[in-house]
C-alpha cells in the first residue's frame, strides 16, 4: 500500500499568533490569535454582533495573502487544547477525531445567534477564547477550502 502524498498541515492557533506547519515545506506564521483580533479579542459574552463582524474582517485580511503559500490539497490537523476543548464541549467526540466544515458551521452558526439574542439559551456556552478561536478556525476552514481537520 502507497504512502498518501497528499501534504499535512499543522493548524496551531494560539492568543498571540497562528502557525501553519508544512509537513514537505516552510512554515507559515501570522500575528494574529485568539486575543489578536483588532481590539484584542471578543470583550462580551456571548460576542456582541459588531465583534463577530469586525473579527471576520481582521482575520480574513491576514489569512488571505497567506493561504496561497500553502500546498492545496492538504490534510489539516491541530492539537489545540482549545479545539480538544470544542471537540468535547460541543462537537460530542473525545479526540482523536475529525471536525468538518459543517460541524464547525454550525457551532458558529449557533454563536452567532447567541450573540444576536445577547445569551447562549439554546446553544453550547462557549467562553471569549473558545469563541475567538472558533471564529478563526472556521475562516481558515472555509477560506482554504478544507472540507475536515482532524483534532488530535
Amino acid at each position: 500500500m502507497a504512502d498518501d502524498p497528499t501534504p499535512a498541515i499543522r493548524l496551531e492557533i494560539s492568543e498571540q499568533d497562528m502557525r501553519f506547519t508544512c509537513v514537505a515545506g516552510d512554515d507559515v506564521e501570522i500575528t494574529l490569535g485568539t486575543r489578536r483580533m483588532g481590539a484584542g479579542g471578543f470583550r462580551r459574552n456571548p460576542p456582541a454582533e459588531i465583534e463577530i463582524e469586525e473579527a471576520i474582517a481582521v482575520v480574513e485580511d491576514a489569512l488571505m495573502p497567506v493561504l496561497q503559500k500553502l500546498p492545496s490539497p492538504a490534510v489539516w490537523r491541530t492539537r489545540d487544547e482549545a479545539a480538544r476543548e470544542l471537540a468535547i464541549n460541543a462537537l460530542g467526540f473525545t479526540p482523536p477525531g475529525v471536525a468538518t466544515i459543517d460541524d464547525v458551521e454550525r457551532l458558529f452558526n449557533a454563536m452567532a445567534r447567541a450573540s444576536a439574542l445577547g445569551s447562549w439559551a439554546g446553544a453550547v456556552p462557549l467562553d471569549a477564547r473558545q469563541a475567538a478561536y472558533l471564529l478563526i478556525l472556521r475562516e481558515c476552514l472555509h477560506h482554504a477550502g478544507v472540507r475536515a481537520i482532524r483534532i488530535e
